[in-house]
């Protein structure tokens, strides 16, 4: 044993044996592009060379029982407003009964999950949350929040790179379409993804397929905005106001499309693309 001791093993559970959903959760980072093209890449550490905290952290999660993933950009780790109310909503959506929340034992992301946690407790009757945590050291333990983590930053870097060789220039890396662009990523595997037994997560989750076309995200469209409007739909579509406009993204909750304008983002009930040689402009982007 003292020559040849090794550790126990981790063993893959099927869903037949989760009698509760479980849903991993961990951090991680979105770097700056650097000038060598590299992009992101996850580091062990949490700091950079002069002890200041990596920038760009990211929330990622994974429910084993639908498969779904979910994908936020953070202002920084721990208990922080948008963090914690980005949590709530992905815990609630799972409706009430018993499920389980596992993390490491970072204390950040412990005080993240309790506090979200807890507000749903309060917010949903009959909800009950299981807390586990993995083993120090051990992430192999929560596969699903690290398969999460993985599976979002490579399509994250595909669909940057994408995005930057149909706009001709680069994206800086402090731009807020960065951080919708993660949860478009989380969207297109959700929607698009089939797995061996020929569902989508999103199929899994709803019940149904999805329907609407996914246009590209930063991509220049005209758009009808949500609620009520007088005359025709055919006549709300117009190029005054509309130009400057590209799509951040389908949401995911609802039929709508999230629309980013100089002056803000809306909420857009239809979208129009334009003809393929007007569909990206830098100059729309950084607007």
């Amino acid at each position: 044993v003292a020559g040849r001791g090794r550790s126990d093993g981790h063993f893959a559970r099927t869903n037949a044996e989760e009698q509760f959903p479980v849903v991993g959760i961990d951090y991680g980072y979105l770097k700056a592009k650097p000038s060598n093209e590299k992009d992101v890449l996850d580091e062990p550490d949490t700091q950079l060379a002069g002890g200041q905290p990596k920038p760009n952290p990211i929330l990622c999660g994974r429910n084993s029982e639908d498969r779904w993933i979910f994908g936020y950009t953070l202002q920084a780790k721990g208990v922080t407003q948008h963090g914690v109310q980005m949590l709530e909503e992905e815990i609630r959506r799972l409706g009430s009964g018993r499920i389980i929340i596992r993390s490491d034992q970072e204390p950040a992301i412990l005080a993240h999950r309790d506090k979200a946690c807890d507000s749903c407790i309060v917010a949903v009757p009959g909800l009950m949350i299981l807390r586990e945590v993995s083993s120090v050291g051990q992430s192999q333990a929560n596969g699903l929040a690290e398969g999460a983590v993985r599976e979002v930053k490579c399509k994250f870097r595909s669909m940057r790179f994408c995005t930057e060789e149909k706009l001709e220039a680069e994206i800086p890396s402090d731009h807020p379409i960065l951080s919708w662009l993660v949860q478009f990523c989380c969207l297109c595997i959700n929607v698009g993804r089939r797995y061996a037994d020929g569902k989508t997560a999103f199929e899994l989750r709803c019940g149904r397929s999805w329907k609407r076309d996914l246009c590209h995200s930063a991509e220049r469209v005209m758009w009808l905005p949500s609620g009520r409007r007088d005359g025709t739909d055919a006549a709300d579509f117009c190029m005054e106001g509309t130009f400057l406009a590209v799509l951040i993204g389908p949401k995911s909750t609802t039929d709508d499309f999230l629309i980013g304008t100089p002056t803000g983002v809306h909420t857009a009930r239809a979208v129009r693309r334009y003809p393929e040689c007007n569909q990206w402009r830098i100059a729309d982007v950084l607007a």
